[in-house]
């Protein structure tokens, strides 16, 4: 449920429930969500052992506004859709997430060729 609630158009509300701290995380999500407000997450697969879970899931974003942190900062947004793996790991305690995202993985290479982002040493 978490990604089908993360994934719809009023994910700022409907998160809440899940969450520890629904105000921090919703403060770190809406720039991301503003950049990229088509963003749909697939889950591929999940695995959870006690209180732990990890998702690997796929992405699909089209980079429509800027971003004020990491890769994308100062990109010009290009209207160009892409595609990438993901890897999120949490914790989570009295059904909620306590930390949100524990460890997050992402294709970072594949996301910024995409998106025209030259990332790579030249030969």
């Amino acid at each position: 449920n978490w990604f089908e609630v993360l994934n719809s158009s009023n994910w700022e509300e409907e998160v809440r429930p899940y969450l520890a701290d629904p105000d921090g995380f919703i403060k770190r999500h809406k720039p991301f969500r503003a950049a990229f407000p088509d963003y749909h997450a697939t889950v591929k697969d999940v695995v959870s052992e006690g209180n732990k879970v990890v998702a690997f899931i796929q992405v699909k974003a089209s980079h429509r506004g800027d971003f004020p942190y990491g890769i994308f900062k100062g990109v010009e947004p290009s209207g160009t859709s892409a595609e990438w793996q993901e890897v999120i790991a949490s914790t989570i305690e009295d059904g909620k997430f306590i930390r949100e995202w524990g460890y997050f993985l992402a294709d970072e290479v594949a996301r910024m060729q995409q998106f025209g982002i030259d990332c790579l040493p030249e030969k």
